[in-house]
């Protein structure tokens, strides 16, 4: 499928062609660190249809635990990691970074991979009355979207089966504060 997208601010865009059968969760530590998360999203993308259409990513390159150097191309001005791929001229492919991806709706992952470095599922976080409750309780929902007419739809997880509800703009909680 023709995928596109950028970074955060606008500068950097791309287009490239992406098989959503290779949507991957990544917990490796690395993936961890620099995503400032619990894990990375990425999918993979042959090199010959990724094209940076605006802007010039600023490149770090990491060295993995396995000693395999990798490519960072993230937005020089807003941060944003747009994408991985190995070191050097041979035939790549792109990890793109699902987050940047104006369709990543259709982008469900198929793969998780170095699991031994998971964190857990849904962190148990206690209230200032010492009650256990889940993150997605904790802030409303699980997933946000915005809707047209100025709601949000909210998808709780609770007792494993989801639920939507309309909440209006101006009737929403802001949130935890961090």
């Amino acid at each position: 499928m023709k995928i596109d997208g950028g970074c955060h601010c606008g500068y950097i865009t791309y287009e490239a062609e992406a098989d959503p059968e290779t949507t991957t969760i990544c917990h490796c530590t690395d993936c961890q660190r620099l995503s400032g998360s619990a894990f990375r999203v990425v999918v993979r993308v042959p090199g010959d249809t990724f094209k940076i259409t605006a802007g010039e990513p600023t490149i770090y390159v990491k060295t993995g635990e396995s000693g395999a150097r990798r490519v960072q191309g993230f937005c020089p001005r807003c941060g944003t990691p747009i994408y991985s791929t190995a070191e050097g001229d041979e035939p790549k492919f792109f990890s793109v970074r699902v987050g940047t991806v104006r369709q990543r709706a259709a982008l469900v992952p198929q793969v998780q991979i170095s699991l031994t470095t998971r964190l857990a599922d849904r962190p148990r976080l206690h209230s200032q009355a010492g009650k256990a409750v889940s993150y997605g309780a904790l802030i409303g929902c699980a997933e946000s979207v915005q809707k047209p007419a100025g709601l949000l739809r909210c998808i709780s997880l609770r007792q494993g089966s989801p639920r939507s509800k309309h909440v209006p703009r101006d009737q929403r909680s802001p949130g935890p504060v961090y």
